[in-house]
C-alpha cells in the first residue's frame, strides 16, 4: 500500500481527524495529509521536530517488549487535540492528531483497521 493512500483513508475514517502521516523510522516524512478547512495549531517544522522525537521515543520502547510485548500505540492528550502514534510493521509509524470531542477509541479502531496487517504487503 502506498503512504499517500494509507495517509487518505485514515483522514476519511472518521470526521474527528485532523492531520495523519506516515514516518519512517529515521523520522522522515513519507506522507502527510491535513484535513481541508482546518486551522493548523503545528507547523510543518514542527511536525517535522515531532516525527524525530516520535520515533526515538518509539525505539527506546522496543526495549521493553521482551519484558511486556509490543507496543499497540501511543496515545498523547493534549488541551486542544489528541495524538496517536502507532507502528506500521516495523519501518514506519503512522502519526495522527484529532480533535478532543472525537471518540478516540473509535478513531484508534478505525486507524488500526486502515493500516495493513500481518501477511499484507507493508508501505511503498
Amino acid at each position: 500500500m502506498k503512504c499517500e493512500t494509507l495517509v487518505d483513508k485514515i483522514l476519511d475514517s472518521d470526521h474527528h481527524v485532523r492531520f495523519a502521516a506516515i514516518f519512517d523510522m529515521s523520522g522522515n516524512v513519507k506522507a502527510s495529509k491535513e484535513r481541508k478547512g482546518i486551522v493548523r495549531m503545528v507547523s510543518s517544522d514542527k511536525t517535522k521536530e515531532w516525527a524525530s522525537l516520535a520515533v526515538n521515543a518509539w525505539k527506546h520502547r522496543e526495549q521493553l517488549y521482551p519484558m511486556i510485548g509490543e507496543g499497540q500505540y501511543v496515545l498523547a492528550v493534549y488541551k486542544n487535540l489528541k495524538r496517536i502514534t502507532m507502528p506500521v510493521g516495523k519501518d514506519h509509524l503512522i502519526y495522527v492528531t484529532f480533535d478532543n470531542d472525537g471518540g478516540q477509541e473509535d478513531i484508534i479502531r478505525a486507524v488500526q483497521n486502515q493500516k495493513p496487517g500481518f501477511g499484507v504487503p507493508g508501505l511503498e
